[in-house]
């Protein structure tokens, strides 16, 4: 992924000071282990960092380990429960290389959890995770699936740390909020029994839950937006293209950095993977057409919509947002059933 740089630091620090004040001794021993630490060289943005300026520009860079730790104190903030917390560090540990990009290369467009399966075994072979959890008195088995966590995750659009922080994330990087009204929300969240009686985050104000589904949304519409579809696509394609040339390997994607793929591609000798790759990292609009675009780069496909639709006090009850907001339906209702045409494509 590309360098993140001062400023960029900077930001993600005081982002996680909001999510805890103090950073744990075993998120820092456990992040400082081989296999998580492989993560500061995947980025969070699948790829996109390599556009055009003028199709994605962040403010600043985060990597799966930022996330992966942000995760991790959220948790601990409301929780104090270590393996909860440990289970939340690890949810991405067993990322590829450029995400959910490789998710594409799978064709698992919708549900895009084909990166997830292997944790158990990063889990598992990592001597190094092992001797720390030994050392906390901690089994595998209760770190190696975040989902049975209900704060750490649980079914969408419910909110769960992963969700939040992703959202507050991507909201940052894209100019769509500032850190004031990220520490603003936040701090308006407390934990109380959902309906099906689990634990969730519930936001105390129904103003900021508004807003927190607004954005939630926003960032929605961009991850499942042409820019973002067309992108992965084309980086799925060139992937496959370099492991059919030999010039990669599938397992490489779980190995080298980002930066040595993205080196690997760029040095090839391969003039369909160049031109791919320039194609890639320069297109500036990406056109719609009812029909299939000859000799254009052209792809028709729909992906996963995320969102999240937060459980609200009001007059001390708890309430979903979308049921107190016809404002918050129709914005959701245009998002889901956004009648978009069937092909898109590139010059």
């Amino acid at each position: 992924m590309k360098a993140i740089n001062e400023s960029g630091r900077a930001m993600i620090k005081k982002l996680h000071s909001i999510y805890s004040n103090e950073v744990p001794r075993f998120i820092i021993d456990l992040a400082n282990t081989t296999e998580l630490k492989r993560l500061e060289h995947v980025g969070q943005n699948c790829g996109q960092d390599y556009l055009n300026a003028e199709i994605f520009n962040p403010i600043f860079n985060y990597s799966r380990l930022d996330h992966s730790i942000g995760v991790a104190l959220i948790i601990w903030n409301f929780t104090k429960d270590i393996r909860q917390s440990i289970s939340g560090l690890f949810h991405d540990i067993s990322t590829p290389t450029f995400a959910h990009v490789i998710d594409f290369l799978k064709k698992d467009y919708v549900n895009q959890e084909i990166t997830e399966v292997d944790t158990i075994q990063v889990i598992r072979q990592s001597e190094e995770i092992l001797k720390i959890l030994n050392e906390y008195d901690i089994l595998p088995e209760d770190v190696e699936d975040y989902k049975k966590y209900s704060i750490a995750d649980n079914k969408a659009p419910k909110l769960s740390a992963d969700r939040l922080e992703y959202t507050f994330y991507l909201s940052l990087t894209r100019g769509k909020i500032k850190i004031e009204e990220v520490e603003k929300i936040y701090k308006r969240i407390v934990i109380c029994n959902n309906e099906e009686d689990e634990p969730e985050m519930v936001i105390s104000e129904p103003c900021l839950a508004e807003r927190l589904m607004k954005i939630s949304i926003e960032n929605g519409r961009f991850m499942s937006g042409k820019e973002s579809k067309i992108s992965g696509q084309m980086l799925a394609d060139i992937l496959e293209l370099c492991c059919n040339k030999n010039i990669l390997k599938e397992e490489d994607l779980y190995i080298y950095k980002e930066e040595e793929i993205v080196e690997k591609i760029r040095t090839s000798s391969e003039k369909e993977i160049l031109s791919m790759w320039e194609l890639y990292t320069k297109f500036d609009e990406v056109l719609e057409s009812d029909d299939y675009v000859e000799g254009k780069y052209c792809i028709h496909l729909d992906v996963k919509r995320r969102y999240i639709n937060p459980l609200v006090f009001v007059q001390e009850k708890l309430i979903r947002t979308i049921d107190i907001s016809n404002r918050m339906k129709k914005i959701l209702d245009d998002y889901l059933h956004d009648k978009s045409v069937k092909y898109i494509y590139v010059k």
